[in-house]
């Protein structure tokens, strides 16, 4: 959990820092674009945002980062998904963590609906 908060959801403060300090580069591709941060949580990380650029949504992230050192890696690919009310959320999230005898874990959220007010 600890890690997956680091870039879920992504930190427009952090973006900013990663920015200003020249660590973004960017790829297109047909309608979507890749955005790569290095540096963004963690010294020597890396977090890409594919974003569709009609939708303005992110469509995943993808991270390569460490838990407590850099020998212990980390990488993560987080799908989002949109709801009828345009309201984008991380749909599934899948972490791998081979150096920590967590070889993959998987979590899908699903089946969100408006509360009823009571």
């Amino acid at each position: 959990g600890g890690v997956i908060k680091l870039y879920v959801p992504p930190s427009p403060e952090r973006m900013q820092k990663a920015f200003e300090a020249r660590k973004v580069s960017f790829a297109k591709t047909g309608g979507r674009v890749d955005l790569v941060f290095n540096d963004y949580a963690l010294p020597g990380d890396s977090m890409t945002v594919d974003f569709d650029t009609a939708s303005k949504k992110i469509q995943s992230l993808s991270v390569k980062s460490y838990l407590d050192t850099p020998q212990n890696p980390v990488t993560m690919k987080v799908d989002f998904a949109t709801l009828p009310d345009g309201t984008s959320h991380p749909s599934r999230t899948t972490l791998d963590a081979r150096g920590q005898d967590i070889v993959e874990v998987t979590s899908v959220n699903s089946n969100y609906r408006k509360s009823s007010g009571f």
